[in-house]
């Protein structure tokens, strides 16, 4: 497998869900039930079910990052394989396409370690509560 396959089966892959819209539609949802004129029991339906949406979305979003994790950590695996070619790279007169070859090799595998990462941080951060940061805050 070449880098460059490796870079076609990443791409391939959809782009990640990103669920806080739905989580803020289900709060708006809330707020907007919970300060009408509704019933009691009217209320306390309503709210159980938004509450088992809410969970139900976070086990879904629990998924898809353990799921994005596993497949950093697979990615990683196959360009570790890639680089058993570096082992042929000797002090002596070092071919320099494999070098850059190898280093291409080393910034994916960090590209890909940071991203799984990243990703079981917002899980953490999921599980204990903490709402994630908006798309490109870090």
């Amino acid at each position: 497998m070449t880098r460059d396959t490796l870079t076609v089966i990443d791409n391939a892959s959809p782009a990640p869900v990103h669920r806080r819209g739905l989580r803020e539609a289900i709060g708006q949802v809330r707020t907007v039930v919970m300060n009408t004129a509704l019933d009691c029991a009217c209320r306390e339906k309503v709210e159980r079910a938004l509450t088992r949406m809410e969970q139900m979305e976070q086990r879904k979003e629990q998924k898809r990052l353990l799921a994005a994790a596993h497949d950093q950590q697979h990615k990683i695996a196959a360009l570790l394989g890639l680089l058993y070619d570096f082992d042929t790279i000797t002090s002596v007169d070092p071919d320099p396409s494999l070098l850059a070859e190898a280093s291409l090799l080393f910034d994916d595998i960090a590209a890909a370690a940071a991203d799984g990462s990243a990703q079981l941080r917002e899980l953490l951060n999921l599980e204990n509560g903490v709402a994630p940061p908006a798309s490109g805050e870090a």
